[in-house]
Parts: C-alpha cells; structure tokens; sequence
C-alpha cells in the first residue's frame, strides 16, 4: 500500500476514528482483487511506521482504590522485563 492509499485512513485517525487492520485488509484486499493473509497487512502498517496506540481498558466494576493499592504493594518488575515491555512501547 502506498502513501495515498492509506490516506483515507490517515483522514479517520486525524478525527480520532479507530481503524482496524481488518478494515485495512479488506480494502487492500478489494484494490488488488485476491485474498491476503492478516500478517500482510501488519507488515504494511510497520513499513509505514504505524503502531497500536490504545489506552487500556478498564472493567467496569472496577475498583480504583484497590488497583491503586496493588500497584504501590506489588513487586518491581525485573530489569528484563523492562526492557522487553520498553522494546514493545518503541517498536524497537
């Protein structure tokens, strides 16, 4: 996919639309008239430096106070796993 192929999807981020990569597979698909595999189009989306950027969700029963008080008594994650979770945030 090309730069002006992906406009569109560009347009709907801009309006803080979510797209998903399913939506972009099956226009991909449409443009060159076959099946892709999924992978395809997450290559795609890498080569053009896109990544996923959702907040996390939250239940609805949640309780804030009690997560709140888990995170201050929980362990520190190790350094590894640092790294690995600061590999995943920058793509790197």
């Amino acid at each position: 996919m090309s730069e002006e192929e992906l406009e569109p999807f560009y347009r709907s981020a801009e309006r803080g639309e979510l797209t998903t990569a399913q939506e972009m597979k099956l226009a991909y698909e449409e443009q060159i008239g076959r099946n892709v595999h999924k992978t395809t189009i997450y290559d795609i989306l890498k080569r053009h430096g896109w990544r996923k950027i959702l907040p996390r969700g939250r239940h609805p029963k949640a309780e804030s106070e009690a997560q709140e008080t888990f995170k201050k008594t929980s362990p520190k994650p190790s350094k590894k796993r640092k790294k690995i979770e600061n590999r995943m945030i920058t793509g790197q």
